[in-house]
């Protein structure tokens, strides 16, 4: 090797190991930043758009978050806009920039969450825990648990941004990236407190009863002599226990009867179906009254056939729409010509209800 070759290898050499240091320097330092490897994708993206500019052509990174049609149309000149949720049954969502939307939609029965609508290559299942469906900005969404009405996200600056939001959905855009821990979610009720807690509680939401031994020691003449018929639906199993009557023992005037998860109350007169609705929120969820009577005035009132003693009736209905937060409950009221019938369930109602007298 001649003494100018030599030289040349060392200075190759040289370059080489700087370039070597300056690479593990450069991983160090995104490994050290919480949002390091979200930069990373950021980095291929300005570098595809710095070399669509010069060559003209398209320049596309692959494997990152983006999708390849989203980095398409941000090459591409402007095209006449139109529904950019056309196909997707959208039920919430917020413009990110000019080409893409965060937001939840419905498929096959379950809400899927992307932040790059209208593309849902990148879907992710949304259901109740926090999950997060973008990196760049960070996007996170959830459900929201019941009795609260508000989701806020706190960001890595601590600051508090208030999410988006629908009946048992949220949606919340971050002004940063994704990084290496996950933002803090607080709930809230319509009072501003935070929501009643069921984690693990089996039985909530489900109307329950526990009589008092007075009320079970005269159960049976309470019954027995009522001055409203003794009523229960076809549809929910097992035989109700009284839990409560109005008007003396003998001659019961009221009777309120639980069992299976469903509490049946014969009166002269009813409740407004709201109205019911709203005591089961605050009763058996344990809603702050606010929130209850809120969320009450957003049930629609419909109707479900039935009969009682065979007679056909049509019933009041106050059920959620929202097919993810049926476990919300129902009420429905039944009229006849002396009492009337109010009827309190968990889950989703019956496609019709029966009302019987208990032999």
């Amino acid at each position: 090797m001649t003494e100018s070759s030599a030289s040349s290898a060392r200075r190759t050499s040289t370059r080489a190991s700087e370039a070597s240091a300056k690479c593990e320097a450069l991983n160090d330092a995104l490994e050290a930043a919480d949002d390091g490897w979200v930069r990373v994708e950021d980095y291929f993206l300005a570098l595809a758009r710095e070399l669509h500019a010069r060559l003209g052509v398209p320049v596309l990174a692959h494997e990152i978050e983006m999708p390849i049609a989203e980095q398409l149309r941000r090459q591409q000149p402007a095209a006449p806009a139109g529904d950019p949720f056309a196909g997707l049954d959208v039920i919430l969502s917020t413009r990110i920039d000019e080409h893409r939307h965060a937001g939840l939609f419905v498929r096959d029965g379950m809400i899927f969450g992307s932040a790059h609508l209208p593309d849902v290559s990148d879907a992710w299942l949304v259901e109740r825990a926090t999950t997060e469906i973008g990196r760049s900005p960070q996007v996170l969404a959830g459900g929201l648990p019941r009795g609260a009405v508000s989701a806020e996200v706190r960001d890595r600056k601590g600051v508090w941004h208030a999410a988006i939001t629908i009946p048992g959905m949220w949606l919340c855009v971050l002004p940063q990236r994704s990084g290496q821990t996950d933002p803090e979610v607080r709930f809230r009720d319509l009072a501003g407190n935070p929501p009643p807690h069921h984690e693990d509680d089996v039985s909530a939401g489900v109307p329950l009863e526990d009589p008092s031994d007075a009320v079970w020691a005269q159960a049976a003449a309470v019954l027995s002599g009522a001055r409203v018929p003794v009523l229960w639906p076809r549809q929910v199993s097992g035989r109700p226990d009284l839990y409560a009557w109005e008007g003396e023992a003998g001659a019961a005037t009221a009777l309120g009867l639980a069992g299976g998860g469903h509490r049946v109350w014969i009166a002269p007169s009813a409740p407004d179906p709201r109205q019911l609705f709203e005591q089961h929120l605050v009763r058996d969820w344990h809603y702050g009254a606010e929130t209850a009577a809120a969320r009450a005035q957003q049930v629609p009132i419909t109707t479900l056939e039935g009969s009682i003693d065979g007679t056909p009736v049509t019933l009041d209905l106050v059920a959620p729409q929202e097919w993810w937060i049926r476990d919300e409950g129902w009420v429905a009221i039944a009229h006849a010509d002396r009492y009337a019938v109010a009827i309190t369930g968990y889950d989703k109602p019956p496609e019709r209800l029966d009302l019987e007298q208990l032999r």
